[in-house]
């Protein structure tokens, strides 16, 4: 049995089930009597964008723009694809986003806005609200990615600063708005996926401050901000019956849990037994591998493999290079390096694993062995978060590129 060959297809099989040239279709609404006007943002937005036009009636108007992250774009011929950046926001970002603003103020109640949405679209469809600037917007979100804070924490802060995130699209329009969403978010909440531009924002001003206050964020500015929000002299994101929501639907097309689904089959299919811990794993990487660790020694079982998905997280303490994927890989093969009988594979199903090159890593009992051979120690590049220079030299990491899709977290650790 090659091992790696299928565990890496596991990976690719479970990718087409999440894929919007797949999906989109037999989830389009139907045209409306007007124009139809296309939005969006993630790094799906792309590949949404171009199973738009394919699907959508050709004697039909149709046009727009999306943001996706740079490197993702595809060419399209009626949706124009902007670039910008993630996970760090940017100009290029904001200039496109604030053209949304712009274009879908003309839009009246006899037209369809489209939006799509996945992961991403928080960073890359970032204007700052009155008061703020890009610089404010990069600093916090720099701050509270290095913090160990959960995503559905860090969206409650991005929320609050933008003049799009938390519910405010329809704000701007008298259009029906009909917004397609791909998660990457644990429990698929539509408020917490690209910090829910289209929906109802249950979170306040007061959440947001609280976030910084636990994560230990100093920013004066960005303080100053919130407590003017808490006091009432800024507006609240738009809660659950505000009624510029009567005219607004929210469709879920793919998540997590369809991805480990297909997978499960497949390895089914190769007569592989399976546990599916589901895509709702969240917390800090190197402690949730240290737990599945404990799961796959434990079981006397071979040919098992355990599933799961999710978002987990890393506290970054030192100045080593890798993304949450590849942590988690590290502490893995830290946990079972005395044992040849395990194989894992551990990837962002972006195919980009934070901000490095790799959607990140597969390993066996060769690689345990080679690690050995060249006096690499796990714990070492652990204390320094330095997955992706361990994986590196041991030749395990996995490169895909742009996926142009985003479920999140990937993770099978298999008993040969």
């Amino acid at each position: 049995m090659n091992t790696k060959k299928i565990l890496i297809n596991s990976f690719k099989e479970g990718l087409e089930a999440v894929k919007p040239e797949n999906i989109i279709k037999n989830s389009l609404p139907e045209p409306p009597k007007g124009r139809t006007f296309v939005i969006g943002a993630g790094k799906a937005a792309a590949s949404m964008a171009k199973a738009i036009e394919v699907n959508w009636p050709r004697n039909l108007p149709l046009n727009g723009s999306v943001i996706t992250r740079y490197k993702h774009s595809l060419k399209t011929k009626k949706i124009k694809i902007y670039e910008s950046g993630h996970p760090m926001p940017d100009t290029a970002g904001m200039k496109a986003a604030n053209s949304f603003i712009s274009n879908i103020k003309d839009l009246d109640s006899n037209d369809l806005l489209l939006c799509l949405i996945s992961g991403g679209g928080s960073s890359l469809m970032s204007v700052p609200q009155k008061g703020l600037n890009m610089n404010d917007l990069r600093h916090v979100t720099k701050d509270l990615l290095n913090s160990g804070a959960e995503i559905s924490e860090i969206n409650t802060v991005r929320k609050h600063l933008s003049k799009i995130h938390g519910g405010k699209i329809p704000m701007y329009t008298k259009a029906k708005i009909i917004t397609l969403i791909i998660s990457d978010v644990t429990g698929n909440k539509i408020t917490n996926i690209a910090s829910g531009p289209c929906c109802p924002d249950p979170t306040t001003f007061k959440n947001a401050l609280q976030i910084l206050e636990k994560y230990k964020i100093k920013n004066k500015k960005i303080f100053i901000f919130l407590k003017k929000g808490i006091k009432g002299k800024i507006i609240e994101n738009p809660k659950k019956n505000n009624p510029i929501f009567k005219n607004v639907k929210n469709i879920l097309l793919a998540s997590g849990k369809d991805m480990l689904q297909k997978a499960e089959f497949f390895l089914k299919k190769n007569r592989i037994q399976t546990l599916n811990l589901g895509d709702n794993i969240k917390g800090e990487s190197r402690q949730v591998a240290v737990e599945h660790a404990k799961k796959i020694l434990k079981t006397n079982k071979r040919k098992f493999a355990i599933l799961s998905g999710g978002e987990t997280t890393v506290t970054v303490s030192g100045s080593g290079k890798g993304g949450r994927n590849s942590e988690y890989a590290l502490s893995l093969f830290n946990q079972i390096k005395n044992t040849d009988l395990i194989a894992a594979i551990s990837c962002d199903t972006d195919g980009i694993d934070g901000s490095e090159d790799n959607a990140g890593v597969y390993f066996d009992n060769k690689t345990i062995k080679k690690a050995k051979k060249l006096s690499l120690d796990p714990e070492f590049f652990l204390k320094t978060n330095d997955s992706y220079s361990f994986f590196k030299k041991l030749n395990s990491l996995i490169h895909t590129g742009p996926t142009l899709t985003n479920v999140n977290d990937y993770r099978v650790i298999m008993k040969i």
